[in-house]
């Protein structure tokens, strides 16, 4: 008889994973897999095409500036290159 006791949920739910692991636990496990990859393909190109509209929006400024200002705007960049990598 079950008695709501949090150990016998807990019991329960354990033997329960041992005896239908064999059938249902490798294809509920590639399940898991496929979908977390698919989670992280998905930010990672989500990032990738992030940063790469963003440098592509920096250097289109860059070259729609007069040229004295593209050396200040180069400065600017390793300044702020230098600044970000410690």
């Amino acid at each position: 008889m079950i008695d709501g006791d949090r150990d016998t949920f807990v019991v329960i739910g354990v033997s329960l994973l041992l005896v239908f692991a064999p059938w249902f636990g490798p294809p509920l496990i590639n399940y898991v897999v496929e979908q977390v990859t698919a989670f992280i393909n998905y930010v990672v190109r989500g990032l990738t095409t992030l940063i790469h509209q963003i440098i592509q929006s920096i250097i289109g400024f860059a070259m729609s500036l007069p040229l004295q200002e593209i050396g200040a705007v180069v400065v600017l960049l390793l300044i702020l290159i230098v600044a970000f990598r410690r």
